[in-house]
């Protein structure tokens, strides 16, 4: 996934490779996850963009949660785990529909939204959350984050898109400085858990 509108046939050919390296990723976690555990299949999404995975979804123990994750981190070619997932009881088929109405009326503003390229974003909704992943300049940003903000019903906006600055891809904000404080992030996300 790189920007629309690359003019540079190199560039073309290497956001179609990365699209392509994504998409074996994506075969990769739903073989390392169906062979393991089926129905941890069922309950966790993956959406990749350049080899980072976000996992979302509900589960109900801890010990699935720490399964899934691990599995994730075990699948070829993934280079960074976001873990999103929330524990508790599976939402219901109405929660479900809210989330999946949401996550839809974020599609098509940014899909309206002329100031944005819509195509270099993903977004799911789990329970009120709203994930979005994906490849954005600065201020483009604002304008995505803010469309998830003004939708009814969301609680939370869980922003994992890296931002690309001269050519070079930054980590999402909360990530950006040393390395030590993404793994005191995990860390913390852990300790939460328990």
């Amino acid at each position: 996934m790189r920007r629309a509108g690359n003019d540079d046939a190199a560039g073309a050919l290497g956001a179609e490779l990365l699209d392509c390296c994504d998409l074996t990723v994506r075969i990769a976690l739903n073989h390392t996850f169906l062979n393991d555990d089926a129905d941890l299949h069922r309950a966790v999404s993956f959406s990749v963009v350049e080899g980072r995975v976000l996992l979302t979804g509900v589960i109900a123990s801890p010990e699935a949660w720490v399964s899934a994750v691990e599995l994730a981190g075990r699948a070829g070619g993934v280079r960074e785990v976001i873990d999103e997932l929330q524990m508790g009881q599976v939402p219901g088929v109405a929660a479900g529909a809210r989330d999946a109405w949401t996550a839809a009326q974020l599609a098509l503003r940014l899909m309206l939204d002329l100031d944005v390229a819509h195509s270099n974003y993903i977004n799911g909704t789990v329970n009120g959350v709203v994930h979005v992943m994906g490849i954005a300049r600065d201020e483009e940003l604002s304008r995505v984050v803010g469309h998830a903000r003004t939708l009814s019903g969301v609680r939370r906006v869980a922003n994992h898109v890296a931002i690309e600055d001269a050519g070079r891809l930054l980590p999402p904000a909360r990530f950006r400085g040393s390395a030590d404080c993404c793994r005191r992030e995990v860390h913390e996300r852990r300790g939460r858990r328990a």
